[in-house]
């Protein structure tokens, strides 16, 4: 059940909520399409706008929040990795104290080559500050960067998703650790300065403390620190080493695809256009204990400083798990038509979905049952150790073809721990898959070019199984070459893993920054040399992608299609080729080339087959 309450502007009309039941999805809205652009005044821009959240009668066991991007009307998307962030401000009223928590910090994509048609959405896991959104809160939307701002921004929709039902534990506080943005490599002013440990007596009714760190590295002094260095964080609890953590992470691989910009180099733990996955240490306590926190950067000096290190770190407390043995579904990721899944997606075998033991005893089996709705359920017997609050993916063994775009796929635990699962509310979870292309052929070609670098790339062919029935290994390419590899497959589901490896995380086929490198191709054929599928160029660093042989589908099979297009180099700035497969055309077609502001440049007229 969905519940969707608007952001208001002025009057505070409080919605009712009392009608919410454990495991209904309640919705505030508080930023709705609202366009966002930088200040290059300050490059700071804040829109802080006040929601109405349930009641404090109103638990939560989950929230969400969904960010919808897309170009505002009458303007350009913004162009440049900038980080955004939304904030916590205040509770109550505009006289309440400033409270400035960062719940989420996401990094905006390259967007100069978006049109109005353009869109995307990410999500993110917020609920440990689930304790603090009730009634009135204002919610701030932080827009950073020096761009121009006349013409230039983003339509910005901010949903939270809160869903109902018992906590795992009970809320009992939080507190600041370290909140900096700090000069790296300063020997005059060591970062240690902003990050030393700090110690907290846990209060009386606490058994457990969350520690939540948002960590991005930027700008680039002669080393390429911090943006593009791969330094490590050492975090201490009570002077013991918990982990060396290397704050980096690679792009190649990110959801939203091509962009307009270096989308693909690896960076200082962020992506652009994605989600700064939070860094969670949680440790077992008592009551009244003095504990010491603590994170130390790799040591790092340079004559002329100029990177930062983005460090904000929030300790919660909680009481111990109310239930014993407690499962929970987290998250679908195969099948699903969610954009940020959209690499492994659709697929049609092996659904893949993420656990979490909410209970105080380790999960170490479950039961897992799962299927189409309309078709045939599974069951799958998990087994593990999964200690409170961590989570599992787990790869659901089956062909599985969903029966049509958009069809529901259902997955639930039957069985936790050999019994039932105390909090049932949790225990099933659903998604929207999409239908896998589907050929009749059995016999196929797959054919693809290698560029300048053909020593970064190499291919699989997978079964439903897992098993390699086709392959090229790294290193075993040659050159600015054709390759053509004809598959002789049995009926069934099959999946293409193309990858291309660097130094910097892979940069496909074609790359406009690395114009060096040259550019290739990679399609599928049939026998006759139709092309069915041809892949992006400017991928990164792997395509992904998953067919089915020989078998019913109800995506019609691309005999019939009208046509399979390819352009290249996308971004252009000059020649843009145009790859396109057709079957017999019994119609004129009409190819319209439009650029990233929408305004028509060129018109290809192709007739019809004769007779």
């Amino acid at each position: 059940m969905k519940k969707i309450f608007l952001l208001f502007s002025f009057a505070l009309s409080l919605p009712a909520f009392l009608s919410a039941n454990p495991g209904d999805t309640l919705h505030v809205i508080t930023h709705n399409n609202e366009t966002v652009v930088t200040n290059p005044n300050t490059g700071w821009n804040q829109y802080a706008n006040w929601g109405v959240f349930p009641s404090a009668a109103v638990n939560y066991r989950k929230v969400l929040v969904k960010m919808s991007y897309k170009c505002p009307s009458g303007y350009a998307c913004g162009e440049w990795d900038y980080i955004d962030q939304i904030m916590l401000r205040r509770k109550g009223g505009v006289d309440s104290a400033s409270l400035d928590l960062e719940m989420v910090r996401f990094i905006t994509p390259y967007g100069n080559t978006f049109n109005s048609t353009w869109q995307f959405a990410w999500h993110a896991d917020i609920t440990d500050f689930a304790a603090l959104l009730h009634d009135s809160i204002e919610i701030g939307y932080v827009h950073t960067g020096y761009e121009t701002n006349v013409g230039k921004g983003w339509a910005v929709t901010l949903d939270f998703e809160l869903i109902e039902g018992t906590p795992v534990r009970d809320y009992i506080g939080y507190s600041t650790l370290w909140n900096t943005n700090h000069v790296y490599g300063d020997a005059n002013n060591p970062i240690e300065n902003a990050l030393g440990a700090d110690t907290v007596v846990s209060s009386p009714n606490t058994y457990l403390t969350r520690v939540r760190i948002n960590h991005t590295g930027h700008g680039a002094d002669a080393a390429y620190c911090s943006e593009f260095c791969d330094k490590y964080r050492d975090f201490l609890f009570d002077g013991n080493l918990v982990e060396r953590w290397h704050r980096w992470r690679k792009c190649g691989f990110n959801a939203l695809y091509p962009q307009g910009g270096t989308w693909v180099y690896d960076r200082g733990n962020w992506c652009p256009g994605s989600v700064i996955y939070p860094n969670i240490y949680q440790f077992n306590v008592t009551p009244n204990s003095t504990h010491t926190y603590d994170v130390n950067m790799e040591p790092y000096t340079t004559g002329s400083p100029s990177a930062n290190e983005y460090i904000v770190a929030y300790l919660f407390q909680y009481g111990q798990p109310v239930n014993a043995n407690d499962a929970g579904m987290d998250e679908v990721l195969r099948p699903s038509t969610m954009y940020e899944y959209n690499r492994i997606n659709p697929m049609c075998a092996n659904p893949q979905v993420i656990i979490r033991n909410n209970g105080s005893n380790n999960l170490t089996s479950a039961v897992i049952r799962y299927g189409f709705a309309g078709g045939p359920y599974y069951a799958y017997n998990w087994t593990g150790n999964l200690a409170t609050d961590a989570v599992d993916t787990v790869d659901l063994p089956a062909t599985l073809y969903a029966p049509a775009n958009g069809a529901f796929f259902k997955a639930y635990f039957e069985q936790v721990n050999g019994g039932t699962d105390a909090y049932n509310y949790d225990d099933t979870i659903y998604s929207q898959g999409n239908v896998s292309q589907g050929i009749w052929d059995t016999d196929l070609i797959f054919e693809f070019k290698t560029n300048n670098e053909p020593q970064e790339n190499s291919y699989e062919l997978l079964d439903a199984s897992g098993n390699v029935v086709y392959s090229r290994a790294m290193g075993s390419l040659a050159a600015n070459t054709i390759y053509k590899d004809t598959f002789h497959l049995n009926p069934g589901c099959y999946r293409l893993l193309f990858h291309d490896i660097d130094a910097e995380g892979g940069d496909g086929l074609s790359f406009w920054a690395n114009t060096a490198g040259g550019s290739g191709y990679a399609r599928m054929k049939r026998i006759n040399n139709i092309i069915f599928k041809s892949f992006l160029a400017d991928f990164g660093s792997l395509i992904d992608y998953s067919f089915t042989v020989g078998v019913p589908n109800s995506i019609p099979d691309p005999a019939v299609s009208n046509v399979m297009l390819e352009a290249w180099p996308n971004p252009s700035n000059g020649i843009l080729n145009l790859d396109i497969g057709f079957t017999k055309k019994s119609e004129d077609v009409t190819v319209n080339v439009f650029d990233s502001q929408g305004k028509l440049v060129k018109t290809v007229f192709i007739p019809a087959d004769s007779d």
